[in-house]
């Protein structure tokens, strides 16, 4: 509702959210709602696979995103 309600009056805005959880219903929700782009990490980056150094989890779940997000941009 916020990005729309920005995006209304200034439809030429390219408003980019960050901090979003990278799950595939949160990313389409934003991309629908007019983001030009996401930037994610939270969930990505935990403390957990940083700690124990976890990059296949993180490259993994990058992936993710990153097809979610190629399916949804405009």
């Amino acid at each position: 509702a916020w990005l729309g309600s920005v995006l209304r009056p200034m439809p030429w805005s390219r408003l980019v959210p960050t901090g979003c959880p990278s799950d595939a219903e949160t990313l389409r929700r934003w991309f629908a709602a007019g983001a030009a782009a996401v930037g994610v990490g939270p969930d990505i980056f935990t403390p957990a696979r940083l700690a124990d150094r976890d990059i296949a989890g993180m490259a993994q779940a990058l992936r993710g995103a990153l097809e979610v997000a190629r399916d949804s941009a405009v």
